[in-house]
């Protein structure tokens, strides 16, 4: 493909896409503290910025902590509601 003028690489796996990033310095993954203390590992926003940088505030959610909302339909995307 290369020689017809069209960009190509190869395709990763999810664990060596994470071992090229690594390689590259690219420091794939953060480390949040959940609403329980416990660490977790998340992706790092892949868009770097100099002047403003991604913030990571607030952890995600707990499995199933926005389930009530979602279900009755009180939380939908652009309703004003849909942040923390």
């Amino acid at each position: 493909m290369n020689e017809a003028g069209v960009p190509c690489g190869p395709i990763n796996d999810i664990a060596a896409a994470f071992e090229l990033a690594d390689r590259l310095e690219l420091d794939p993954v953060t480390t949040m503290q959940s609403v329980a203390g416990v660490p977790i590992a998340q992706l790092t926003n892949p868009i770097r910025l100099s002047e403003t940088p991604v913030r990571y505030t607030l952890p995600p959610p707990p499995l199933g902590a926005d389930d009530e909302a979602i279900l009755s339909g009180s939380v939908s995307p652009g309703n004003g509601n849909d942040h923390r």
